[in-house]
């Protein structure tokens, strides 16, 4: 009985390299299946990065055009009859930030804005101005435009409504 064990353990030296052959096809497809899943995943990983600075980027010119507009509103706010004056007379003028009101921002490169009169009264208290502002980010296409519509009247002064348009 023991020699019939003997026997029955002894394994040929032919099978036991198919059997040898077997592991290493199966080892090298589970690795190429692990390679793949990683390679995916790095690009979903490349894809999520890019959309992040993207939006990094968005966010930087969106709080620019925002300054610009808050300083053409306290421009308005300062000289109303003058820039009304001024906006009729040069309703294509573009303003750099800061160059009314003398406010500082750290841009990579500064936002400009367009103050146009709407509307004015016959009595000449109530102006109804549209401001377009120019908001720029750290690359050079990236870009917002916002427009505000701002009234100055002896009833009531401030901002009725923005708006944003296509970045252009």
């Amino acid at each position: 009985m023991r020699d019939d064990m003997r026997r029955a353990s002894r394994v040929s030296p032919g099978r036991q390299r198919a059997e040898a052959g077997v592991v290493l096809v199966s080892c090298t497809v589970i690795l190429c299946a692990v390679l793949v899943l990683a390679l995916g995943s790095q690009q979903q990983v490349r894809q999520a990065h890019v959309l992040a600075a993207n939006l990094i980027e968005r966010n930087l010119a969106l709080h620019a055009a925002e300054a610009a507009l808050l300083d053409a509103e306290a421009a308005i706010q300062s000289a109303p009859e003058a820039l009304a004056l001024d906006a009729l007379s040069d309703p294509l003028r573009t303003r750099a930030y800061g160059e009314l009101t003398g406010n500082r921002i750290q841009a990579f490169r500064m936002p400009h804005y367009q103050i146009a009169v709407v509307f004015t009264s016959l009595g000449g208290s109530d102006y109804f101005y549209r401001i377009t502002a120019k908001g720029f980010g750290q690359r050079d296409g990236t870009r917002i435009v916002l427009q505000s519509d701002f009234i100055w009247s002896p009833f009531w002064r401030g901002r009725l409504a923005w708006r944003e348009l296509s970045g252009g």
